[in-house]
């Protein structure tokens, strides 16, 4: 999948472009449009680390040459390992095929190095399995290290794994506008994808990028704005302090960037006391 295209993903691209460079060929990223998940058992599958147009881009940061977007078909799903291969082959003149860590692969789910013996015998394709990536000797990166660490709130450690910080992207919405009445005027953004990971309740520190491609040191609050919405099923939100911005956005596009958590989300009892923590969390979020 590469979802989120972490740093096990770029050490794996080191890999493949030396491999595209001794064979003088080019390097091809395959990736599914939706995660497989989805139609096997959607009840268990994950939430995203970004679009894929993201992860294109990532991957190209990365070192692939081009890129593959499969979608996920009942069809698809049927294929056996050495019948997906020899499609590559067929469609896409594959020579090569490097599987990432704990990978498998087509219906029959190959994945021991004797299985990957014989797909290349079947299949005259060169396979080359790839190391497992760690941070250090005991910090496994995957993207569902980086799920877990987001559900928790640590952004710090799910940039750690990333190598970048995690982003999210949406457009401004229309809200209460009860943020202006304290001196801390709030966006509300609803992120593009549904099925992308949020970070958990909280408060952040973040860079925002908007549409004229200007960065800026923002906070927001993820959750259920205890102070304004006591109500116990009140919808989560995505509310943004913008620092040193004066505008208007609403319907316009912005991307944050999460940089760290400042504080768990708690309730006040009168807004002059949420003022003076927003003031606060202001003073920790510049100081980043």
């Amino acid at each position: 999948m590469f979802d989120g295209v972490h740093l096990g993903h770029r050490h794996l691209w080191q890999q493949i472009a030396a491999l595209a460079k001794a064979g003088a060929g080019t390097s091809l990223a395959i990736t599914f449009r939706n995660h497989p998940l989805q139609l096997i058992a959607p009840h268990r599958a994950p939430l995203s680390l970004g679009p894929v147009e993201q992860r294109v881009e990532l991957l190209r940061q990365a070192g692939a040459d081009d890129v593959l977007i499969l979608d996920f078909t009942p069809a698809l799903r049927a294929l056996t390992g050495a019948e997906f291969v020899k499609l590559l082959v067929k469609d896409h003149g594959v020579t090569d095929l490097v599987m990432g860590f704990n990978n498998s692969i087509g219906s029959d789910r190959i994945s021991a190095a004797d299985d990957y013996r014989r797909l290349a015998d079947d299949t005259g394709v060169r396979l080359h399995p790839a190391a497992e990536f760690r941070l250090g000797a005991d910090r496994t990166v995957s993207s569902s290290a980086i799920r877990s660490s987001l559900a928790k709130g640590d952004v710090e450690c799910a940039n750690s794994l990333l190598g970048r910080p995690y982003s999210i992207s949406g457009t401004i919405t229309h809200g209460k506008q009860l943020g202006r009445t304290i001196g801390f005027p709030t966006a509300n953004v609803e992120a593009f994808d549904p099925r992308q990971a949020m970070p958990g309740n909280g408060v952040y520190a973040l860079d925002v990028i908007l549409p004229d491609d200007s960065t800026h040191r923002a906070m927001a609050n993820i959750g259920h704005r205890p102070t304004v919405d006591r109500q116990p099923d009140a919808q989560t939100t995505v509310e943004v302090n913008i620092f040193d911005f004066d505008g208007d956005l609403y319907g316009q596009p912005l991307t944050l960037l999460f940089l760290k958590r400042l504080r768990s989300e708690q309730g006040f009892d009168s807004l002059e006391a949420l003022r003076s923590r927003l003031e606060e969390d202001r003073r920790m979020a510049m100081a980043l």
